[in-house]
């Protein structure tokens, strides 16, 4: 099977994919609640607005900011989305994408599931 990128080199990121934040003391996954119509391999892929703490976004671990489990809360959609390809009417989630946690961490994509 051959992984799928966009024309500038950025590969989509499907369920399953491995996050990090810098303030987790471990990594996560990005899981989809619910399925999208477009899938690479027989995973779906994510877009910019899956980005709902524990269904979509997992723990990473202890957070380093309040010092207790990680509970990710993502104030805003995904940044750096696909400018091209839409995926249920968001931006597909690229390997550069980040998101900003409102407890002060930032998310970025380690593995993007592919």
């Amino acid at each position: 099977m051959c992984a799928v990128a966009n024309e500038q080199g950025e590969r989509y990121v499907v369920s399953g994919a491995m996050i990090q934040c810098n303030q987790g003391s471990s990594s996560g996954n990005l899981q989809l609640s619910n399925s999208h119509k477009f899938s690479i391999n027989g995973k779906y892929v994510l877009n910019v607005g899956d980005n709902q703490s524990m269904a979509n976004i997992g723990s990473m671990g202890m957070c380093k900011i309040t010092k207790g489990p990680c509970v990710p809360n993502a104030s805003m959609k995904w940044q750096q989305g696909a400018e091209t390809v839409c995926v249920d009417n968001n931006p597909a989630l690229l390997s550069t994408s980040v998101v900003v946690c409102a407890i002060g961490g930032a998310i970025k994509i380690v593995d993007d599931g592919q």
